[in-house]
């Protein structure tokens, strides 16, 4: 394993981590005021994305494909959940 694939997967791994323990840290109301998936069901995908991290690998399809889930999370649903946390309009 080269140095670059080492720091990719140790990097989408945190990434992954830091994505699941912040769906902990929202209650359901805002996953709903959002109008995205609920709570739960963010952290057993996030969950799922970190087990086939560490199952096949952070480059191999199941490592890109949670990567992928990951940064979904972080770029839309996150947002949207601080927002109605912090506004419930």
């Amino acid at each position: 394993m080269t140095w670059l694939a080492l720091a990719v997967g140790v990097t989408t791994f945190a990434l992954k981590l830091w994505a699941l323990i912040d769906a902990f840290g929202h209650p359901d109301t805002a996953y709903r005021a959002a109008d995205r998936l609920t709570r739960t069901l963010w952290i057993v995908i996030l969950a799922a994305a970190i087990g086939l991290h560490v199952w096949v690998g952070g480059m191999a399809w199941g490592g890109v494909a949670g990567t992928v889930v990951a940064l979904v999370y972080l770029v839309d649903v996150r947002p949207r959940v601080r927002a109605q946390q912090h506004d419930p309009a």
